[in-house]
């Protein structure tokens, strides 16, 4: 789950033995004193909350019953932190049971637009992995650099299309020869749209697959009689389309960190979420009033006011300009001839000027636009 920095995060567990001293201790801490809406409440609780719970845990509950929603089940009826239907979210060799939760305040729920609670590959975990996206007003950045990715020459599929879209390229440039830095531009042009529309394309077939994978697991882990051998094939699909996926971000995030079974993607979704914060403004000081802003509004207005201050167009002294040219002598001066050929548009040429051909500053200006 990513947390956003205007948020604050709270994650608990608790051993059995010391668990209700342990959620008592909680609702002495400043933030759950001062619990807002800006709050997310995110952890193994080592509780399965739609059973009965002991009365040293109650306070707790409570709390939870008063202030917060269960983000991945919220329409469930007043009363109730978790249904009896709820996925398990832990698996062990013995038995199943739901223990991880994620908690947000009851008037921040209507900000949550997608809910997931996704297996992972038991080499990497025993639980499952739950996460919501906020709906937040974030400051808007852009894709950056485009980079070709390498893992796509693994890809059979890519290397056939790449050999195909080479071939018909140059088979088409030698049908129309052209300069050979625009043949080199539009080849990279040409590289550039075919991997990017590959990638799309494969983004988008991986995760219907791998959602498919996950529903089908849940259907299974639901019916009165599981079949372990279909079970098993398909944890073992997921865990290969989660390793292309970690493969991905560790390119994505330029990281060297991955060793053989120690795959990590919450690490490198964290990689490139902090390299996004390192180039995001998200304080800047009002030059008018000397405060500081947060709100990315106001320092979209602050940043435009600049700008547009710092490239505003100077104004034009035309009295100076006159007292300039009068020290001109006349003798230096343009004629009405050629002041006319100054400013005339360059492809039209005045009916009293001379049948001058125009293919010299036609090749002139596109020459300069190539460059």
């Amino acid at each position: 789950m990513i947390t956003p920095s205007c948020f604050r995060r709270s994650c608990t567990t608790g051993k059995a033995r010391l668990r209700p001293q342990f959620f008592s201790s909680l609702l002495r801490l400043p933030c759950f004193i001062d619990f807002s809406g800006n709050s997310i409440i995110v952890g193994d609780f080592n509780l399965h909350l739609s059973n009965t719970l002991p009365i040293g845990i109650q306070p707790w509950t409570q709390f939870l019953l008063d202030h917060c929603t269960n983000c991945l089940y919220p329409n469930e009826r007043p009363g109730v932190l978790s249904p009896h239907r709820a996925a398990p979210t832990y698996t062990s060799s013995s038995h199943q049971t739901t223990i991880d939760y994620i908690f947000t305040a009851s008037t921040n729920i209507s900000n949550i637009i997608q809910r997931n609670q996704l297996w992972l590959s038991s080499n990497w975990t025993d639980h499952d992995l739950l996460s919501i996206d906020l709906l937040l007003n974030n400051v808007e950045i852009g894709p950056g650099t485009w980079r070709f990715n390498p893992l796509l020459l693994d890809e059979e599929p890519f290397c056939k299309l790449l050999a195909t879209t080479i071939h018909g390229f140059f088979t088409q440039a030698a049908l129309a020869p052209q300069d050979l830095t625009k043949d080199w531009d539009n080849f990279k042009l040409v590289m550039k749209e075919t991997a990017r529309d590959f990638t799309r394309r494969t983004t988008i077939t991986t995760k219907v697959h791998l959602r498919q994978l996950q529903r089908s697991r849940q259907q299974l882990l639901a019916s009165q009689d599981i079949n372990l051998h279909a079970l098993h094939n398909i944890e073992q699909d997921i865990s290969k389309l989660e390793e292309q996926q970690t493969k991905q971000l560790l390119l994505r995030s330029a990281t060297r960190w991955h060793e053989q079974g120690e795959c990590n993607n919450k690490y490198f979704y964290n990689v490139i979420k902090e390299r996004n914060k390192a180039i995001t403004i998200s304080t800047l000081r009002d030059p008018v009033t000397g405060l500081m802003t947060t709100s990315p509004a106001h320092i979209l207005k602050i940043a435009h006011q600049f700008y547009s201050k710092l490239f505003a167009t100077e104004p034009i002294y035309d009295h100076a300009i006159d007292d300039l040219l009068s020290t001109i002598p006349s003798s230096l001066q343009l004629t009405e001839l050629q002041q006319n050929r100054l400013t005339a548009h360059p492809l039209i040429s005045p009916r009293h000027e001379s049948n001058e051909s125009t293919d010299d500053i036609n090749k002139a200006i596109n020459n300069i636009t190539e460059k």
